[in-house]
């Protein structure tokens, strides 16, 4: 299941009670296309820059689910199976951060672009262009639709890499095995 998620998230150099908190929580599951998306309404006050980098509305988040609501909603949606992938740990410990259902096997994709390619693939717009990584449209909402388009893209992209390495791999080593 890949996922993209947003925050309410003040500015790290104006000191604040107000941890990060997650506003805005996306999923696609590759195998059966079912989606998952859900504004949830802040908790705190809403950080000066959380309207520009989400691109929701104050009102659109202000109009989301509750704690209880999206909790109820996502749990509804995932599985004890589920490998959840994601650009970065962010997203996940935002997610784990306010109790929800984090599946035991996660995938951190620029740890994995890093130990293929061993490079770092900067940030996830990045890699897409570097790499000519073909992103669908988005996905959801704000930037967190477009975030999930491109994680899902890299995924794809990610398998169909491996894909194609593993014959080359495989004649490689038998051709040294014998």
């Amino acid at each position: 299941v890949c996922v993209a998620g947003e925050a309410n998230a003040w500015p790290y150099r104006e000191p604040t009670d107000h941890p990060d908190e997650l506003v805005h929580w996306l999923a696609y599951r590759p195998s059966t296309g079912e989606r998952f998306e859900a504004v949830i309404a802040p908790r705190r006050p809403l950080a000066p820059g959380t309207t520009m980098h989400t691109r929701l509305s104050a009102d659109d988040l202000a109009r989301g689910l509750s704690e209880s609501e999206f909790h109820a909603a996502w749990r509804a949606f995932s599985r004890d199976d589920d490998v959840l992938c994601s650009w970065g740990h962010y997203a996940p410990m935002l997610l784990g951060a306010m109790d929800g259902a984090l599946p035991r096997t996660r995938v951190d994709l620029r740890h994995a672009i890093t130990a293929f390619s061993r490079k770092k693939p900067g940030t996830v717009e990045a890699y897409c262009e570097r790499e000519a990584v073909a992103m669908g449209p988005a996905m959801g909402q704000g930037r967190g639709g477009e975030r999930l388009a491109r994680c899902v893209a890299i995924t794809r992209h990610l398998i169909d890499a491996a894909d194609a390495w593993e014959p080359r791999a495989r004649a490689a080593f038998a051709s040294r095995a014998t």
